[in-house]
């Protein structure tokens, strides 16, 4: 069954996106039961997330040393607080401790552009104006967006 280039990529970028949108101070929805059990190519979702909740560990930490007040996020949350300097923190402190895990695995540069491209292209549709995606910087979304913005412009994982 034919995908479209959009569908591809939510796997790709949901790691960067879950942290971006914890950082801009947005909450996700819980997975559902037919999603907590699907497996991947990493080894299924267990493995994807238990690696994810080490990832998001070190980056608190990091953002610690770096002088922000953020508490160790619990299992499958990501890091909640949204303060000034924040996300400019967290690329410097994702460049020191590395990319975030993907469920499938290392993301090509371009294939990642390309989909933040789209997903900047959808929400400028949408009338909400995002800044231009830049290689090596997480996508930011504005606190302009809603969630129906989101759920229309980043299919679920």
């Amino acid at each position: 069954m034919p995908t479209s280039s959009r569908s591809r990529y939510p796997a790709i970028l949901a790691s960067a996106l879950g942290l971006t949108l914890l950082l801009a101070g947005c909450t996700g929805t819980t997975p559902t039961p037919a999603e907590t059990s699907a497996t991947d190519s990493t080894g299924g979702n267990a493995g994807f997330s238990a690696a994810r909740d080490a990832y998001d560990l070190k980056l608190a930490q990091c953002l610690r040393d770096a002088g922000f007040d953020v508490k160790d996020p619990q299992p499958g949350e990501g890091i909640t607080e949204s303060m000034e300097g924040l996300n400019e923190a967290a690329g410097v402190c994702m460049r020191e401790i590395g990319d975030p895990p993907t469920p499938g695995g290392k993301v090509d540069d371009a294939e990642m552009l390309k989909g933040m491209l789209e997903w900047a292209d959808c929400f400028r549709e949408r009338g909400v104006e995002v800044e231009e995606p830049q290689l090596g910087q997480a996508f930011v979304l504005p606190e302009e967006a809603t969630e129906a913005d989101v759920a229309a412009c980043i299919p679920p994982v």
